[in-house]
């Protein structure tokens, strides 16, 4: 199965800004262009790692399976049993709720992180162009994946907000 378009974008990107800087004068290897390959390298790794975080997963159907069964076994018990079962369902569902939240915090805060790269990719983009270490035509190829890619990352972040209320 393929990459979300989001990492292969991303992935097009750091391509691109290799091919580019390929040529660069020496004098900016070690700064301008060390910090675009970094960056470019970093969106790939942080939009793997949001999309390698599962919010459900075997500790949440678990919990889901143990709510369930408490629910289940509530309707027969007695009076004290149910206060019991109570919080034990209370703490069964805070503890579902939590997980749940964590993980998605998790992958939104991946996916901010690789957003700023991006932002920084564009800004030493343009410090490249005005300092002669890529020219403008390659400016201009950049800046058009990285338009794309910043709408995917976005689009990225609202629908994990939209899934997961954060």
């Amino acid at each position: 199965m393929g990459d979300l378009k989001v990492i292969g974008k991303a992935k097009e990107l750091s391509e691109l800004i290799f091919e580019v800087t390929n040529s660069s004068p020496k004098k900016f290897r070690y700064n301008i262009v060390a910090r675009l390959h970094q960056a470019a390298l970093g969106i790939v790794s942080d939009l793997y790692a949001a999309n390698d975080i599962y919010v459900e997963n075997r500790v949440t159907t678990k919990l889901k399976k143990r709510i369930s069964q408490l629910e289940s076994e509530h309707y027969f018990a007695t009076t004290a049993e149910r206060l019991y079962d109570d919080a034990k369902l209370t703490l069964a569902k805070f503890a579902l709720e939590r997980t749940m939240a964590e993980r998605a915090e998790k992958r939104l805060s991946y996916s901010r992180d690789a957003l700023l790269k991006l932002r920084e990719i564009d800004w030493l983009v343009s410090l490249a162009a005005r300092t002669q270490c890529i020219t403008r035509k390659q400016q201009e190829r950049l800046a058009r994946v990285i338009y794309e890619e910043r709408a995917l990352i976005g689009g990225f972040i609202r629908s994990e907000r939209k899934r997961f209320g954060g």
